[in-house]
């Protein structure tokens, strides 16, 4: 059993394989094996503390300085993390990992210092139980400040099972960022939802709003979060959100205010083909645009005490616009007890909101399709809501009143009236007039003997095109 660090490579081709260590020593920033230098293996080590670390301190299975072609493997990792830093390139692989009950992190893959660079790195593969931070964080490890270079990080195939407070994947961005995958992970909160907690989460540092372009959030399974369960929370451009499955906080869990998968301040991207269910908002399309929606099922979203709950929400805050393009969404509750109040919703909170939707299944909520939208939002064949139906004109009449549930209240110009049976007298000249929230009327010129006639709405922005 050793008390101190096994040593430190310099060289190229410094391996450490099949070792059993115990870092049985006190004090803050122990480390187990230390490695800088160029092609560095650490393979099939059993790693552990039997000292139980103080408040705040740092525990390292292993740490490496500026490597490149450095490999992590097949590793045994009780009490303690795996942590790259200080840049230096790549690639580097960090697989098949078996680490439980960290102090810290699981695994950490960092940039402290401006010029730093990280690039091709895989983190692939390994099963990280009950870390009391993130499973694994990867990025800038200054919150203060956007320092350091990361492009080409793949996270993909972990498993992560965490009792911490920040999140099971934690990425922030540095001063350049691009081309992150993170992909086919499994995410899910041990026990009851942790405050605070995200599933994963990309994020800026508290100051400053560094740019990452080309993010792939795709195919990955969260659960039982506290706030959201996939968190796009910086300025992504070209970003995708796909494929993925997110769950809820359990019943039970206190309050509810989580976000199956939310995206807020970002550029253009998409979000398709995902699965959210049981979060007080299914998606949440915060202040950024313009984003594609496509294809999702969000499902009996709900809250606890006041509030209201919906299977997307789009949200404008003061000084943003957000566009957005929702096109086949299903948004339903199949609860014997509805709790999903609107299958979409939109909130101006100070901002301006741009949206269109079209051929999205909004049936089977608690209160309606839509909650409230915005004055220019178009709306196309959206079943749930009655955009159409058959009414009929009796004998001498001049007018008659239709009744509609229209998200918002339609202009004449969004009415579409077709005669469906031949009038014994012409009525000349038909109108849409009177249109409030709940009905518009059809007027005729010339009373008639009666006939029938069908009508459709979609909604069209209120200015002129």
């Amino acid at each position: 059993m050793l008390q101190t660090a096994v040593g430190q490579g310099l060289a190229q081709g410094c391996r450490f394989s099949d070792l059993t260590l115990d870092l049985n020593v006190s004090g803050n920033f122990q480390v187990a094996i230390l490695i800088s230098g160029n092609d560095c293996t650490v393979d099939h080590c059993n790693i552990t503390t039997s000292v139980t670390p103080g408040s705040g301190w740092t525990v390292h299975a292993v740490l490496t300085g500026i490597v490149q072609q450095c490999s992590i493997t097949d590793n045994t990792i009780d009490k303690a993390q795996i942590k790259l830093c200080n840049g230096g390139g790549g690639p580097i692989v960090v697989a098949r990992n078996h680490i439980s009950n960290s102090y810290a992190m699981g695994i950490s893959c960092v940039t402290a210092h401006a010029g730093e660079v990280i690039k091709d790195i895989l983190i692939s593969d390994n099963i990280i139980e009950l870390p009391q931070g993130c499973g694994i964080y990867a990025g800038n490890d200054i919150n203060t400040d956007p320092r350091g270079s990361i492009t080409g990080l793949v996270v993909r195939g972990n498993i992560i099972n965490f009792a911490g407070t920040t999140a099971g994947i934690y990425a922030r961005l540095g001063q350049v960022n691009a081309d992150w995958h993170i992909q086919s992970n499994t995410v899910y909160n041990f026990s009851s939802a942790q405050p605070n907690t995200f599933g994963i989460a990309i994020a800026a540092p508290s100051t400053g709003n560094p740019p990452i372009s080309r993010l792939v959030v795709s195919d990955n399974h969260v659960s039982n979060v506290d706030q959201a369960g996939i968190g796009v929370l910086c300025a992504a451009d070209a970003f995708s959100i796909t494929g993925n499955h997110v769950t809820g906080k359990v019943l039970g869990d206190g309050s509810m205010n989580t976000r199956g998968i939310q995206v807020s301040g970002a550029g253009s991207g998409s979000i398709i083909g995902n699965t959210s269910s049981s979060s007080r908002h299914g998606i949440l399309v915060e202040s950024s645009g313009p984003v594609v929606v496509q294809g999702n099922i969000c499902k009996n979203s709900r809250v606890g005490g006041s509030g209201d709950s919906q299977g997307i929400l789009v949200q404008a805050d003061t000084g943003y616009t957000c566009a957005v393009h929702m096109i086949g969404n299903r948004c339903f509750d199949d609860q014997a007890t509805k709790t999903q109040q609107y299958g979409i919703r939109e909130l101006l909170n100070g901002g301006t909101i741009v949206s269109y939707y079209a051929l999205n299944d909004l049936s089977g909520n608690a209160i309606s399709a839509f909650g409230a939208l915005n004055a220019n939002a178009v709306v196309q064949l959206i079943k749930g809501v009655a955009c159409g139906g058959s009414v009929s004109m009796g004998n001498g009449q001049l007018a008659v009143n239709v009744a509609h549930n229209l998200p918002r209240t339609p202009s004449p110009r969004d009415i579409h009236v077709t005669l469906s049976s031949s009038p014994g007298v012409s009525p000349g000249a038909i109108w849409v007039s009177g249109c409030t929230s709940t009905q518009f009327t059809v007027n005729v010129l010339n009373a008639t003997t009666g006939f029938t006639f069908d009508w459709h709405a979609s909604l069209s922005p209120s200015f002129s095109p």
